[in-house]
């Protein structure tokens, strides 16, 4: 699927997603070239509740050196998805971002592997499970769509 989008600057991009779909989940194939994810949303499978309705990709390492460093907000409704090149123990680190967030690791089959709610600035954090996504949401996501360990997370088209 081609997905074409404007991005936080205005500047129209596109990129292409492959679905593949286990257990009623979808994710990103790393083959493909990515600039990112705006007209994508986020769903707890799980529970049915909508994470996300606009998600902005960080695939490349500039993008996830990035972050959510000197931005003004993060407005509910968004997310920010790592795909990371191979699974590993991703540390996060909130020096420069001015607001708490809520972290949800994935494994590669984008299964909630562990939690990190209300994760406030200039603070550092390393988790314990081993992912291969990372999505960073504003602070109380987790606790409003009740995330838990073990939920299956999918990133859907808009309709």
């Amino acid at each position: 699927m081609k997905v074409i989008y404007k991005d936080y600057k205005g500047v129209i991009c596109s990129f292409l997603i492959r679905k593949y779909v286990v257990s009623g989940s979808s994710y990103i194939t790393s083959s493909q070239k990515r600039l990112g994810c705006g007209s994508m949303r986020l769903v707890d499978c799980t529970t049915g509740k909508l994470l996300a309705s606009e998600v902005e990709l960080a695939d490349t390492f500039w993008r996830r050196f990035r972050g959510l460093m000197l931005r003004g907000k993060f407005s509910p409704g968004k997310a920010l998805l790592f795909k990371f090149p191979k699974p590993g123990r991703r540390s996060v680190h909130m020096w420069f971002v001015r607001f708490s967030i809520d972290l949800v690791y994935l494994d590669s089959s984008f299964r909630v592997v562990e939690l990190r709610a209300q994760f406030k600035p200039w603070r550092f954090y390393r988790p314990r499970a081993t992912v291969s996504y990372l999505i960073e949401l504003p602070a109380g996501t987790i606790s409003r769509a009740r995330v838990e360990v073990g939920h299956e997370i999918s990133l859907k088209g808009k309709r």
